[in-house]
């Protein structure tokens, strides 16, 4: 992959919000970043939430984290916000059981679209266009893409890492099997042509970052470990009264955030180095300025089902270039 010119006397690019990302049935294609900020110690490239989304006296959802708590499967601390749904949850089955009026289901019905709850994974990206953002996938499309990582690590290809080498783009698709249920597969987004002796081939599809894209991005990438807002226990206690005056009161109390004892630059240079082997609690970080001077010229031929595999493919990247400096296009 070839990056269009960079001048770094023409001042410096606006910085532009990242977005969100959603899966949609079909393929989604992304380049999954290493970690950043409170993951870069942590050798974790997403982060797990449980989001319980309120809706405010304006219409407005609010997510907030769940404060449910767990140890070997058991609950340690409940969460009123989820007890109160399982309590409507019920309500509204005994209504459907007992076949009251129609009014009556409508009516818990309604009730229950105040309260929404999903468990995502959470990770920084960027969209094939090369754009920033946060992909929030479920927990088996996760898991499938763990395998894909750890599988592109036994051949040599370092999927996540910061260099000319590095960077896998992975298809990340939703679809229904026979049975109409959802699943979430994820595979290495490849190409196919043919070599200069006229054999086909199968080429992995490659996103590489500069050490310069690898800064931009750590800056102003998305904190995956402070994605949502942590409440306390009673204040989770009155947002399942369902009451509005609660829900005010909880969401215009100013949030207060903890300063950071690391240098605010040290944090934006620095990313983590993602190990698929390793566990998760992984305290190694390395510079990007560093890791990308590395100019392996990877060329892997390894024979699948008689057809020859390279991994040294990659994609057009000038709208990442684009996208990091806006200023500086051409």
């Amino acid at each position: 992959m070839s990056f269009g010119a960079y001048d770094p006397t023409r001042g410096n690019a606006q910085s532009t919000r990242p977005k969100r990302f959603y899966l949609n049935y079909g393929s989604n294609v992304y380049r999954v970043l290493p970690p950043v900020k409170s993951l870069a110690s942590k050798n974790k490239i997403a982060q797990f939430w449980s989001v319980i989304w309120l809706t405010d006296s304006k219409n407005k959802k609010r997510p907030v984290a769940s404060v449910l708590k767990k140890m070997n499967n058991v609950v340690t601390q409940n969460d009123p916000v989820l007890d109160r749904l399982a309590q409507m949850q019920a309500e509204l089955n005994a209504a459907l059981a007992s076949g009251q009026p129609q009014q009556v289901v409508q009516m818990l019905k309604e009730s229950m679209k105040s309260i929404m709850h999903k468990k995502i994974y959470a990770l920084n990206v960027l969209n094939a266009a090369g754009e920033l953002g946060v992909l929030e996938i479920p927990y088996t499309s996760y898991q499938n893409l763990d395998q894909r990582i750890k599988e592109l690590h036994t051949r040599g290809v370092d999927a996540i890492g910061i260099g000319a080498d590095k960077g896998a783009l992975f298809d990340f698709k939703k679809t229904k099997d026979e049975r109409g249920k959802t699943t979430y597969p994820v595979d290495a987004a490849m190409s196919s042509g043919k070599d200069a002796a006229g054999n086909f081939v199968l080429s992995y599809l490659r996103m590489p970052l500069t050490a310069e894209e690898a800064a931009s991005i750590s800056e102003r990438a998305e904190d995956l470990g402070n994605l949502f807002t942590e409440l306390s226990y009673e204040e989770m206690q009155a947002l399942a009264t369902l009451d509005q005056r609660a829900f005010d009161a909880v969401f215009q109390k100013p949030q207060v955030v903890e300063e950071s004892n690391e240098d605010e630059e040290a944090q934006a240079e620095n990313m983590g180095i993602y190990n698929p082997l390793a566990q998760s609690k992984s305290t190694t970080t390395i510079n990007p300025l560093q890791s990308a001077g590395s100019q392996m010229n990877m060329n892997m031929n390894m024979n699948t089902s008689g057809q020859q595999l390279q991994s040294n493919a990659v994609v057009s990247n000038q709208q990442v270039k684009n996208f990091l400096f806006p200023d500086k296009k051409g």
